[in-house]
């Protein structure tokens, strides 16, 4: 029941039973016939008074035995534990608008700070030298293009390990335009940017 509503993540089950297991007592009258017929043939051959009251019958072996009533308390329990997961799932999802609201602020100040990146017109000679950052920089606008995508898709497929992936993507480039670039207005975005990316990987670790 569990595992077809949360794929990820590790989850613990409580159960704090407020009543003990119930038994109830089983009645053998196939075999109580058996006995009845066979001392009232006692009694008549013996010529005795074969008067028999219940007492006589209760210690006699195999007669009454005691059973566990629990399958009524395993269908509490599993209702217990679908109620839960019910009011689980709800919670989850209204968490999850509030985080989609959160990563998406994320993703539109990324594209942003990417855009004015991108306005930054390097110097002669840079694009072929060390500082030239234009295939992160792509890659990065790619990755954000996929990830806006799959935020707003509407799907119940989990989505949370694709956007930590994304996210770890994005701060791998960020990180390589970091090392490739010198100018401080370069620099100071992408430490924005790194920012940005990193609450997104935090948001991530908590939805499916």
């Amino acid at each position: 029941m569990i595992e077809k509503k949360i794929f990820r993540g590790r989850v613990e089950v409580y159960l704090f039973l407020k009543f003990f297991s119930r038994e109830k007592a089983v009645f053998n009258f196939p075999l109580f016939y058996d006995y009845y017929r066979q001392l009232t043939r006692m009694a008549a051959l013996l010529k005795i008074d074969g008067k028999l009251s219940i007492k006589d019958f209760l210690s006699l072996p195999g007669l009454v035995r005691m059973e566990s009533s629990s399958k009524g308390e395993d269908n509490l329990i599993i209702e217990g534990v679908r109620e839960a997961l019910a009011r689980l799932v709800e919670f989850r999802e209204k968490e999850g608008k509030n985080i989609k609201k959160e990563i998406l602020t994320y993703l539109k100040d990324l594209n942003e700070i990417i855009r004015k990146v991108k306005k930054i017109k390097p110097k002669i000679g840079e694009e072929l030298g060390k500082e030239d950052i234009k295939e992160e920089i792509t890659l990065i606008t790619f990755y954000l293009r996929r990830m806006r995508r799959l935020v707003n898709e509407k799907s119940n497929l989990p989505k949370g390990k694709k956007i930590d992936f994304l996210a770890q993507e994005i701060l791998r480039e960020l990180n390589t335009c970091m090392s490739k670039t010198k100018k401080v207005r370069v620099a100071s975005l992408i430490v924005k940017g790194k920012t940005c990316a990193e609450r997104i990987r935090e948001q991530a670790q908590n939805i499916e």
